[in-house]
C-alpha cells in the first residue's frame, strides 16, 4: 500500500491546494473541488470542467486500484494540458498525462500540508504581520523568530528550525 492509497476527501482537496501552489503553471487557473465518490465510467477518477467558471471538479471512486494522489494529480494534469494535445489518439493522451503524474507523484512533500506545526503564538504574530527572521547567534542558532513592534512592548516568538 502507498501513502495516497487511503486519502480522505479532506485531505485530497487539502492535497490539491499544495499541489496547485507548487505548480502553478500546470495546475493554476482553477478552483477544484475534490470528491471521493462514484464515477460514471469504468475508470477510477473523472474530471468535469466548467471553463466559463474556472472551475472543475476531481471524482475519485472510492474502489479506485490505483494510488488516490496519483489519480489527483492526473486529472490535475488534464485541466491544462488537454487543450495542448496535437494527437487525436485517446491513448497517447492518457500515457503523456500518466507520465506527468507519476512525475510529479516523485516530488510529493513528506505530508500533506506543512511537514512540521508552528506553535500557535509564532503563526498567530506572523498573521499580525510580525516579520519573520532565522537566528544567527545564540542557543537558538538556525530557529525562526517572529517580531512585532519594537523596544520593551515588542513581542516575540520562536518557531522550528527552517526546513533544508
Amino acid at each position: 500500500m502507498t501513502p495516497g492509497d487511503k486519502l480522505t476527501e479532506a485531505q485530497l482537496n487539502r492535497l490539491c491546494r499544495v499541489w496547485q501552489r507548487r505548480c502553478p503553471a500546470l495546475f493554476g487557473g482553477w478552483t477544484v473541488a475534490v470528491r471521493v465518490c462514484g464515477v460514471p465510467t469504468s475508470a477510477d477518477a473523472c474530471v468535469k470542467k466548467y471553463p466559463d467558471r474556472d472551475h472543475a471538479e476531481i471524482h475519485i471512486s472510492p474502489r479506485a486500484t490505483e494510488d488516490r494522489e496519483v489519480l489527483l494529480l492526473h486529472e490535475l494534469a488534464h485541466l491544462n494540458l488537454d487543450p495542448l494535445w496535437e494527437s487525436d489518439k485517446e491513448e497517447d493522451r492518457e500515457l503523456l498525462v500518466w507520465l506527468v503524474a507519476r512525475a510529479l507523484q516523485s516530488l510529493r512533500p513528506s505530508r500533506v500540508g506543512r511537514t512540521k506545526q508552528m506553535p500557535k503564538r509564532f503563526d498567530n504574530l506572523r498573521k499580525q504581520g510580525a516579520k519573520v527572521r532565522t537566528v544567527t547567534k545564540g542557543p537558538n542558532k538556525g530557529r525562526l523568530i517572529a517580531v512585532k513592534g519594537r523596544g520593551k512592548s515588542a513581542k516575540v516568538a520562536l518557531g522550528h528550525k527552517r526546513g533544508k
